[in-house]
């Protein structure tokens, strides 16, 4: 009888997780998928200048880190209304989608817009967003300790803390104009 007890509890504790994975499934794809979805067919095939350079996936993180961790936290599981980076709408979308995205943000759903921030260091983003494995739930972001800085400031050539300086740090549904 006590088994059979376990069981049941397990059997509903089960569907109740289920459940909610299928909810929060639907939310990320509601919060993600329309607004990338507007994006315009010219932009779908826009190629990334820094697909997976370990520097840019660095400098990247580093971006994330200081513009997008605090709505989307620091494992990019979003927090809130922030979206889970590493759901499939994002990590489906073309980086071409994602850097149009972070362009015009979603003001209307708290997502600031970062047109403010330079092309490069949005590309970095992207970058960093397409290095995370969209899978494992527990996993740490990567600690990286070090950085390449380069004095160019090209977009195919420029990484690391050179494109960092000056960055403005904004808070999540910020939405300073920059000049």
């Amino acid at each position: 009888m006590p088994s059979t007890r376990l069981a049941v509890r397990f059997l509903v504790l089960s569907g109740l997780a289920a459940t909610l994975a299928i909810a929060q499934s639907q939310r990320q794809l509601r919060i993600v998928s329309g607004p990338i979805a507007k994006a315009p067919v010219s932009v779908r095939n826009w190629k990334n200048p820094y697909e997976q350079q370990p520097a840019a996936i660095k400098a990247g993180e580093k971006l994330f880190r200081q513009h997008c961790a605090q709505c989307h936290g620091e494992d990019a599981r979003g927090m809130g209304k922030a979206a889970d980076l590493r759901s499939a709408p994002v990590q489906n979308a073309t980086s071409g989608e994602l850097v149009w995205f972070l362009r015009g943000g979603n003001p209307a759903k708290g997502m600031p817009s970062w047109s403010g921030l330079p092309l490069q260091r949005r590309w970095q983003i992207v970058t960093f967003l397409k290095s995370l494995p969209p899978a494992v739930r527990a996993q740490e972001l990567p600690v990286h300790s070090e950085v390449t800085a380069h004095s160019s400031d090209d977009a195919a050539g420029s990484t690391g803390d050179s494109l960092l300086l000056g960055a403005p740090n904004r808070t999540c549904g910020g939405l300073v104009k920059m000049e």
